[in-house]
């Protein structure tokens, strides 16, 4: 229960902290217009796709941004928004800061508590490995703010048991001597057998 608690005080944390909660304006306007068809998290809905894990959305500069919520994208059913200048600037930039990786937008905080509860109390470090330093049972988190987003980040230490990185499932696998060895599944393939 501690490391369920510690879990979401850390996501909770982690939002508190994100620049997307200080960007009120850009959030109510994405909110509003964007999130019937992309999702409130912008992962995607039923009408339009996810752009928080897009690389041509990811690959787009802020301007570019403002310029494809100004026109649209006719041919896959992205309407134009005509908005005040000062609403497309805050959408912008609260889309760009929600599809940036994390590194782009440091949490702030204090580190070294943040260290110590990835040690000690949220017993993170027993499973997970940060430059060096760590357990193995889980994803080596050292390049992690490099490659992921910060709602990517949140949603997997909130989510953790239903969101299992591929790799560090782990599966009972009977011996000879009819005892049973918990291991990785590494890979998946049909010739597997349950």
């Amino acid at each position: 229960m501690l490391r369920r608690a510690g879990r979401l005080g850390v996501g909770l944390w982690l939002v508190a902290a994100s620049p997307l909660a200080a960007q009120q304006g850009g959030r109510a306007a994405f909110e509003s217009r964007c999130a019937r068809c992309h999702g409130a998290d912008g992962a995607g809905g039923e009408r339009g796709p996810d752009i928080l894990h897009s690389r041509t959305a990811r690959a787009r500069s802020e301007q570019g941004l403002r310029e494809v919520i100004r026109t649209g994208i006719p041919a896959a059913g992205m309407p134009a928004f005509a908005l005040p200048d000062a609403e497309l600037q805050a959408l912008a930039a609260y889309v760009r800061a929600l599809i940036a990786p994390a590194s782009a937008h440091p949490a702030l905080g204090n580190v070294a508590a943040g260290e110590r509860f990835f040690v000690d109390q949220g017993r993170c470090a027993s499973c997970h490995m940060v430059r060096g330093r760590g357990g193995l049972g889980g994803p080596d988190l050292s390049d992690l703010a490099r490659q992921r987003t910060r709602v990517e980040i949140e949603q997997k230490i909130t989510a953790t048991t239903t969101s299992v990185t591929p790799g560090y499932q782990k599966r009972s696998v009977p011996l000879r001597d009819g005892r049973e060895a918990r291991v990785f599944l590494r890979t998946h393939d049909r010739y597997e057998h349950d």
